[in-house]
C-alpha cells in the first residue's frame, strides 16, 4: 500500500518529514542492523536458519539476503 494514501488521515500523527522518512527504500545496512539485533538463538524462520546462522555466514549471504529483502519492500512478494 502506498502510505502517501494514508497521509490525510494521519495528519495530527506525522510531520511531513516522518510521512518522507517511512515510505523511503530500505538501504543494505539497515537491513544488517536489524538482522544483527536479532539474538543468535532466537527460533528459525521458515527456511530452518536461526539468525545466528546468517550473522555467521555474512559475508557470503549477505548481499543475497540484503537484496532479496530490499525487492520485498520494493514489491510486497516474499521469495520462497
Amino acid at each position: 500500500m502506498d502510505l502517501r494514501y494514508l497521509r490525510p488521515w494521519a495528519r495530527h500523527i506525522l510531520t511531513d518529514d516522518e510521512a518522507r522518512a517511512i515510505i523511503r527504500p530500505v538501504t543494505i545496512d539497515e537491513v544488517k542492523t536489524a538482522l544483527f539485533d536479532i539474538e543468535e538463538d532466537k527460533a528459525p524462520g521458515p527456511d530452518g536458519f536461526s539468525s545466528g546462522f546468517f550473522k555467521a555466514a555474512w559475508p557470503v549471504v549477505g548481499g543475497e539476503v540484503s537484496n532479496a529483502i530490499i525487492d520485498f519492500f520494493k514489491t510486497g512478494r516474499l521469495l520462497k
